[in-house]
């Protein structure tokens, strides 16, 4: 495993944090007459008001673009174990990361002031759809609504052992044990880190081996996201793990001949599952040989 400064020195932590308001509200109104009549709980009995349609409007690209910025750097990222909503961004992506972000930025406060100026035929539907029920919502405010798509980004900083001055009045013993811990510390959050992908990955390939074994139809694009996924977990062994590099040559030699999912035969699609089953036999392994 590279474990040395230089690696760590060459990381830095970002905390993406996104809002986005719901397009549905408790009807407290309804819910209470539903609870009456069908002699019901309150609270087990509870309706809600679709009060805005994301299909085709603002509301909905909004909503989209919210996600595929999350998306988008997820895939140059890998989630902190130690740090809630933190992900280690590479310093060579930090300005590709920093450029989705303010891409994300200018595009949503434009979608902002198209929910905006769509607002009033929104809600004008949306009380058509809801009939005499719409009489009893407090229907927000445009602005307002609009306000609560939001993304943000924090540069957090390098996740750096302790060092320097910090420890200047403690004794050298106890020093060094501080500074081995935290370089510990660090050593295994970066090395749980670089699991993450490999335990969402045992997911979708357990579901990949049941559907081309068992499934109607087949989609070359389950076997290209096979692909994919083998370049994002090599792109993202930044500790140059041997076991990571085992288990991308796994996932790519189980998909390396299924060109045209829609032609294979009976026999081909139960090889395929049976490579598919051995690549993510490896993924577990991975994982353990990793104390993962």
């Amino acid at each position: 495993m590279n474990n040395n400064p230089n690696t760590i020195n060459s990381i830095v932590l970002a905390k993406l944090s996104s809002t986005a308001p719901s397009t549905s509200i408790a009807h407290k109104a309804a819910s209470r007459r539903l609870a009456h009549q069908s002699g019901a709980t309150s609270s087990a009995a509870r309706v809600r008001a679709t009060i805005v349609d994301r299909r085709g409007s603002a509301v909905g690209r909004a909503a989209a673009l919210v996600a595929s910025t999350q998306a988008a750097i997820r895939r140059l990222a890998l989630p902190c174990p130690s740090v809630e909503g933190a992900s280690y961004v590479q310093a060579r992506d930090v300005a590709a990361v920093q450029e989705i972000f303010d891409n994300a930025t200018a595009k949503l406060s434009a979608i902002r002031r198209e929910i905006v100026a769509e607002w009033p035929s929104l809600t004008s539907a949306a009380k058509g759809n809801l009939g005499d029920l719409a009489a009893e919502i407090a229907w927000p405010d445009a602005e307002d609504f609009a306000g609560r798509f939001t993304v943000s980004l924090t540069w957090l900083g390098t996740p750096a052992p302790i060092a320097g001055t910090v420890l200047a009045g403690v004794s050298a013993e106890v020093a060094a044990r501080v500074r081995a811990s935290s370089e510990r510390a660090i050593s295994d959050d970066l090395l749980a880190a670089h699991g993450a992908p490999v335990r969402d990955l045992i997911a979708a390939l357990a579901e990949s081996v049941d559907q081309v074994r068992n499934g109607q139809r087949i989609r070359q694009e389950r076997f290209e996201n096979i692909r994919a996924a083998a370049d994002d977990i090599a792109s993202k062994n930044w500790l140059a793990l041997p076991q990571l590099d085992v288990l991308v040559a796994a996932l790519r030699e189980s998909v390396e001949d299924v060109t045209d999912a829609s032609s294979l035969t009976s026999a081909g699609r139960s090889a395929a599952a049976d490579r598919i089953a051995t690549a993510k036999r490896v993924a577990e392994s991975t994982l353990a040989d990793l104390g993962l």
